[in-house]
């Protein structure tokens, strides 16, 4: 899989991909049916498959004094992502410049000009551009004044019928149910960080700590 970190001058092979786009926090088994719906697409057109999303996720930009709580670091999201065979990643750095692009901006600059995108997928709640103004009937009517394709993939439902969604995921982990966490994921949640020198107590009690 390659990364690309911007969506301006991008090799033409990376460009005219079918786009799954969102921000993918969790890439729980919901995010999988976008992204799903984008391969069959990319295999039925023989363009690249790509996923954008943005860094860092636009909650911690909105709610800044809110302490972040993302099921999926970066390089988590990263490592997932490429495990379901995407060719092409794009992140967009969500900063105030792009926060205040229009959802017209956000379309011709972003997905038409600088990706040329041949179609794109997102969920059915899928709102971007300033104020969240953009909205499905938006994106489709603005991509196809520009030859690009958009579909929008209904929730996918549990066996008790409820979508899956980020925000039950993080409830359950804040509840203390774990397990329904995992099922919700598809896989057990997991905690990533960097081990560093502490006081090496674990030398005195016969077995390393971390």
């Amino acid at each position: 899989m390659r990364l690309f970190r911007h969506h301006t001058g991008l090799p033409d092979d990376a460009r005219g991909a079918v786009v799954a786009l969102g921000n993918f926090d969790g890439l729980h088994r919901g995010h999988e049916a976008v992204i799903e719906v984008a391969r069959s697409l990319a295999a039925a057109t023989g363009a690249p498959l790509g996923v954008m999303t943005f860094e860092p996720h636009p909650r911690s930009v909105f709610y800044s004094e809110q302490p972040p709580f993302r099921l999926t670091p970066f390089r988590v999201k990263e490592r997932q992502i490429e495990n379901l065979g995407v060719e092409c990643l794009f992140i967009l750095h969500f900063d105030d410049r792009l926060r205040c692009l229009t959802a017209e901006q956000f379309v011709e600059q972003v997905l038409i000009d600088g990706l040329a995108a041949l179609h794109v997928v997102v969920g059915h709640a899928f709102r971007f551009g300033f104020g969240r103004a953009g909205d499905i009937d938006l994106l489709t009517r603005l991509g196809r004044a520009h030859n690009m394709e958009c579909m929008t993939v209904g929730p996918a439902l549990d066996a008790e019928g409820q979508s899956y969604s980020s925000t039950r995921i993080r409830n359950a982990l804040v509840t203390g149910r774990p397990r329904d966490a995992e099922r919700l994921l598809g896989r057990p949640w997991e905690i990533e960080g960097r081990v560093e020198a502490g006081d090496r107590r674990g030398r005195c009690i016969g077995f390393p700590t971390a």
